[in-house]
């Protein structure tokens, strides 16, 4: 992600909006060497909030100082330099490399996290399907499949009379 340091809000471009006056930011000078991503959650737990009406910006006091979002400065929106980003929904239904793409991409990126799209059973899922296919039998025209039970010296009590109560109640 291509970050400069004009990136940063200063004092001098907060001090016009009035719910951020008490609000003091660090003069930074130095480049910008590592970005803190969602990957770090305690990083941005909000200690204090402040925000203003709608389309001005806010911020959040958290443990690394306050952070300010939704700043909007006048000259990054005029036309003659404005950078827009766009992806349109029916050219990704009609090219299904989109996927294919982000995959080798965080591939690439996180490769202790390999997405594989190889699907394979767990070892109960296999106990299950050779629980089935040897318990299945065409009776009657009908199937029957043994009850799928881990251990197979299941015992169930004698409830006979429990459920002659309950048909009685009934």
């Amino acid at each position: 992600m291509p970050v400069a340091k004009t990136h940063i809000p200063t004092n001098e471009e907060i001090v016009k909006w009035p719910h951020l006056n008490n609000i003091v930011l660090p003069d930074i000078n130095g480049t910008i060497g590592l970005m803190i991503g969602n990957n770090v959650p305690d990083a941005y737990t909000p200690y204090d909030i402040a925000t203003g009406s709608v389309g001005s910006p806010h911020a959040t006091r958290s443990r690394l100082g306050w952070i300010v979002w939704n700043l909007i400065r006048k000259d990054s929106i005029t036309e003659t330099n404005a950078v827009v980003n766009r992806a349109q929904l029916t050219a990704i239904h009609e090219n299904n490399k989109l996927d294919s793409l982000v995959r080798k991409s965080i591939n690439l990126d996180f490769p202790e996290l390999l997405i594989d799209d190889k699907k394979e059973n767990s070892i109960e899922d296999n106990y299950f399907l050779k629980q089935v296919n040897e318990s299945i039998e065409f009776e009657d025209g009908h199937y029957q499949v043994a009850l799928p039970f881990r251990n197979k010296e299941v015992k169930f009590p004698n409830n006979v009379s429990q459920g002659l109560n309950r048909l009685k109640g009934l």
